[in-house]
């Protein structure tokens, strides 16, 4: 995993590091989502310490739409969006870029577009 985890750049792998030196519950979404987006890059210990989020987030269902922060969505990754706009029932998510899904998940929210 650590050649896997070299070949990410160096602002994901710092920003990585800082998520993972946090206690887990203290975790906001986005960072889960940074996460979960990048589990690949995580050695066992990790994975056996997020094993339940992993669990869930495989199933989709590690994010509770009703807790997503609207005004935040386009820092997360386009996998974590992907996975929400599942859960909203929104048709077509592989044709959508990034901003129009993020657009698209507003809607169904009920948010602002800005």
């Amino acid at each position: 995993m650590r050649n896997l985890f070299n070949q990410m750049n160096t602002e994901a792998k710092v920003m990585l590091d800082t998520i993972l030196s946090k206690d887990k519950d203290s975790l906001s979404t986005e960072e889960l989502a940074f996460v979960m987006a990048r589990r690949q890059f995580l050695n066992d210990e990790q994975r056996k310490r997020f094993a339940e989020e992993l669990k869930k987030h495989e199933a989709g269902k590690l994010f509770k739409t009703d807790e997503i922060d609207l005004e935040n969505l386009e820092g997360m990754p386009m996998a974590t969006l992907a996975k929400i706009a599942k859960q909203l029932k929104i048709k077509g998510v592989k044709d959508l870029d990034k901003d129009a899904l993020i657009e698209a998940i507003r809607e169904v929210k009920g948010g602002k577009e800005e």
